[in-house]
């Protein structure tokens, strides 16, 4: 290790920087602090001074007012006032106003000519006419004067002067009480400032008359009568001695007063004790401070430097060849780590020759693993394509399984609206049922293998919750009643309608739900019922969002506690033997839990067997910007309207109750037709009859029909809207509901849009025909079933399909409908059709040869711009998943239908679009 010179050396500058940088900030904030606190002392010991000489001022003059007050109370005596009394009784007065207070030395009762009438002085020799106090209390003031000698008893004194009137206000004489001055001495003497302080008072010519030294009493003061605001030192005493303050003793109570001055003075070496201390002080912690710098730096450096040889010592052992030295150094900071790492890069140069071979054998192995990068690298892409050849399989599957199935289900469509033998007819209704099942079972397992690749997801479009949930309930209601089972639909008052997200998947789940409570109930009832989630603390609505939960209640078989963690996997049922009594794939509740858990919910049950089970999912959708009308048709009021319900299913009694009940109608319900009317004749009885009766079509006993008969049969009940509520829909039951007068007929569950539209419709009906004549207003309405529906015009339609199977199933279908088909094979041929002829609309298939759908469509598209007009164009395809539908809408079609098509689906599709073209 090589020389360096004493202050080049870390162990000698780190301290002497360290010493500087610390005691520098030390310094000046010390110095700071100090004349900051300086200051302040200074400024307090001032107001100090201050408060002293203003609580003087104060005492002087409670002193001076109470002595004047006695003299007022004196002059405005009886007994001094009246001229009649004797003088002896007069000095008595005086003397008990002098020996009570002990403030005066005398007090004398002088007339108007300076004559001494009364004084209570042993032997008064003094000349009043000639005196200031005298002269201004004959002219009515009350005067103080300056302090003065008397001679008998030789006394300081203040003469107190004031105009003693008669009766009738004038001067008849002055009364003056003379205060010893010793009491204002009291006043000055008892104020403490310090070893050496005082308080002092200087008349007008500048002269003491109050001193704690008695022997400068009316000596002439080198004090100037200025008053000044701030200390100044004291003359007469040395301004290096004193500070002081100056206060004016004035009297603001209307009487002449002599012009006093307060001098309070305190000796600088008390008042400045403070500062000297506290100077001491910071300069003692400056010292001790500059001590600990440097002891500290010393410390510090030496916890520095130390390593910092130990490791130049082992540097020179390294670079001496010694590999084998290890360097100690104890520390957790940067130097403990220096050291580690110090140690590290002996122990990684012992290894070197190690490092290199293996290093050589790595390089070896690099060059294999570069020829084995490649290999991966066409693995990956050899990956990609099978998952892009996997998911064109999963359109092509659905593509090639869909195409057949259209004429699996639609041709049995055709075949039951042609003369069939009963027989035939069944054969047909069961190859009609086993294709739907069969169509369930495709659309389950593309859905799971959508699913299981990851491709699944799910659309954020407008839709209305209500129409969604209505034709659900609509379409299940038919399986439900053909097993004798009541459906209900509840939905909660505060549920909004108008939501934002999947509605095609939202009805997925609910249809799976709803079908399985009907597959595994044989009686009893299912309830749908939906309402908002919310907290102990409140909505969970924020505004934008929503969360609802939905739920299915069945009264079915039920299942065991150990049998539900089965449901909701894939594959999975809960009776897995070969005999069991209910089919299924056991896809449908796996499927349903993973589009729950999209949806940004939870799907669970609860059950208990033979008691029934609920099944209950929560989902999160958005809410729509704009509040729309829940329903298009005109506003119900009916408030105060009576109704009666009539139905032996409770569940259905409540939510009809809910309903009307809304609307502002006074509810009333009967569990049974007898009831029912006896309800009714209690009401006639009353005078307070119903105007509105909702009847179960079928209950126990007496049924819709019969109680609707026996309502008509007894004439002394009232004329009333009846409206006939039903779970089939036969042509019979409506002939029956004509020929008894029944206002309306419904199909159960009822749509709160359908019931409005019949309550609206028969109040008008019935009071409509009451005005013309109110005996005779019973006009039955026509049937309000759903399954009515609006006849539409003829149209001129181009089909382009490929498979001939469809072509003729497509053709028959709208041919039904009153429809002319003009067939395409494809994508070109349409296009060549489209030159010579004019269609109102096209069914455009999107798979195609020569010429698909979407290419097709994008010519028609393109001349529309330039020529004008637009033709509704309907795509049908095949493929089901996620994003074709969004394709067939981007590349310009109006519609989309999915294969297989249904007949109702493609006429509601055209009937909507001519609508709106």
């Amino acid at each position: 290790m090589g020389k360096i010179s004493l202050f080049k050396r870390l162990g000698v500058k780190m301290p002497l920087l360290f010493s500087t940088v610390g005691i520098l900030p030390l310094f000046f904030g010390i110095t700071y602090f100090f004349k900051n606190s300086e200051n302040y002392i200074k400024s307090e010991l001032g107001n100090n001074l201050d408060v002293l000489a203003r609580n003087t001022r104060n005492e002087i003059h409670r002193l001076l007012e109470s002595c004047v007050a006695d003299i007022k109370i004196l002059s405005e005596s009886e007994i001094m006032r009246n001229s009649n009394i004797p003088p002896g009784k007069k000095l008595s007065e005086m003397k008990k106003i002098q020996e009570y207070y002990h403030r005066f030395e005398d007090i004398t009762l002088i007339n108007t000519k300076g004559k001494v009438l009364v004084s209570t002085a042993y032997n008064y020799r003094g000349i009043w006419r000639t005196k200031k106090w005298f002269q201004e209390a004959i002219k009515g003031n009350v005067y103080i004067s300056d302090a003065h000698v008397i001679l008998d008893p030789h006394k300081i004194v203040i003469a107190i002067a004031f105009p003693l009137k008669n009766d009738t206000g004038t001067i008849q004489a002055a009364i003056v009480g003379q205060l010893n001055m010793e009491q204002v001495w009291n006043i000055t003497d008892n104020v403490v400032i310090g070893k050496d302080g005082f308080v002092a008072l200087i008349n007008s010519q500048n002269k003491f008359i109050a001193h704690p030294d008695r022997k400068n009493l009316f000596r002439k003061s080198d004090f100037s009568l200025k008053l000044q605001p701030v200390a100044a030192g004291y003359p007469g005493s040395g301004s290096e001695k004193f500070i002081y303050r100056l206060e004016k003793c004035t009297f603001d109570s209307g009487y002449i007063f002599p012009e006093w001055n307060i001098i309070v003075a305190q000796a600088k070496k008390d008042a400045l004790f403070t500062i000297v201390k506290l100077k001491y002080n910071l300069i003692s912690i400056l010292g001790i401070g500059l001590v600990l710098i440097i002891f500290m730096s010393i410390i510090v450096t030496r916890g520095i430097v130390k390593p910092i040889h130990t490791l130049i010592r082992g540097m020179a052992r390294i670079s001496g060849g010694d590999l084998s030295y290890s360097i100690n150094i104890k520390s957790g900071n940067e130097i403990g780590l220096l050291g580690s790492s110090f140690n590290n890069m002996i122990h990684h140069l012992r290894k070197a020759r190690f490092e290199l071979q293996r290093k050589t054998k790595e390089l070896r192995t690099a060059l294999v693993k570069l020829q084995n990068q490649d290999q991966l690298e066409k693995a990956k892409e050899v990956a990609e394509a099978a998952n892009r050849a996997k998911s064109e399989f999963l359109a092509n599957m659905s593509h090639e399984i869909r195409t057949p199935m259209n004429a699996i289900i639609g041709i049995p469509e055709l075949l039951l609206d042609t003369p069939l033998t009963p027989e035939q007819r069944d054969y047909i209704q069961l190859f009609r049922t086993a294709g739907e099942n069969l169509l369930d079972l495709i659309n389950d397992i593309l859905d799971f293998s959508k699913i299981e690749a990851g491709k699944l997801t799910l659309e954020e479009v407008e839709f209305d919750l209500y129409e969604i949930v209505e034709k659900i309930s609509e379409i299940m209601a038919l399986r439900a009643h053909k097993k004798g089972l009541e459906l209900a639909c509840h939905i909660m008052p505060d549920v909004p309608a108008y939501l934002l997200g999947d509605p095609l998947r939202l009805r997925q789940i609910i249809v799976n739900l709803i079908g399985n409570a009907v597959k595994f109930t044989n009686k009893g009832e299912i309830i749908l019922s939906i309402e908002k989630v919310q907290k102990k603390c409140g909505e969970f609505s924020n505004g934008k969002q929503t969360k609802l939960l939905f739920s299915v209640r069945d009264t079915g078989i039920g299942i065991s506690e150990d049998k539900k963690h089965l449901l909701f996997q894939t594959f999975s049922q809960v009776d897995s033997s070969t005999t069991r009594k209910f089919g299924g794939t056991g896809l449908g509740l796996a499927i349903s839990r993973r589009l729950v858990e999209l949806m940004g919910g939870r799907i669970g049950v609860e059950s208990e067997v033979g008691r029934g089970s609920t099944f209950a999912f929560t989902a999160q959708f958005g809410m729509q910007a704009e509040n729309k009308s829940r329903n298009k048709s005109r506003p119900l009021s009916i408030g105060g309207l009576k109704a009666l319900v009539i139905d032996d299913n409770a569940t259905n009694r409540m939510i009809l109750r809910e309903m009307i009940t809304g609307w502002g109608a006074v509810v009333t319900e009967a569990e049974d037709g007898a009831k029912g009317l006896e309800e009714l004749r209690n009401a006639k009885e009353r005078g307070d009859s119903y105007g509105l009766v909702l009847l179960d079509c079928r209950m126990p006993g007496m049924d819709g029909f019969m109680t609707a008969e026996q309502i008509k049969k007894e004439a002394n009940l009232p004329a009333m809207t009846i409206l006939m509520l039903t779970s089939d829909n036969k042509s019979d039951d409506i002939a029956r509901c004509k020929e008894l007068g029944i206002t309306g007929y419904m199909v159960k569950p009822v749509k709160r849009s359908h019931l409005k539209d019949a309550v609206c419709r028969a109040m008008d009906q019935t009071n409509s025909v009451s005005q013309e004549n109110p005996v005779k207003a019973k006009v039955p309405v026509d049937t309000l079933s759903s399954a009515q529906g609006a006849r539409v015009r003829s149209l001129r339609i181009l089909l382009a399909e490929d498979n001939a199977v469809n072509q003729k199933l497509a053709v028959r279908v709208l041919e039904k409908r009153g429809h002319e088909v003009v067939l395409a094979n494809n994508g070109r041929e349409a296009l060549e059709i489209l030159k010579n002829e004019h269609f109102d609309l096209i069914l455009m298939d999107v798979h195609m040869p020569e010429m698909d759908g979407f290419e097709a469509t994008a010519s028609i598209r393109a001349k529309e711009r330039v020529n004008g007009g637009h033709i509704p164009i309907i795509a049908m395809t095949a493929i089901a998943v996620q994003g074709d539908r969004e394709r067939c809408l981007a590349a310009g079609m109006d519609c989309y239908v999915s294969k297989p098509v249904r007949s109702k689906e493609l006429y509601d599709a055209i009937d909507n679009l001519i609508a709106v073209s």
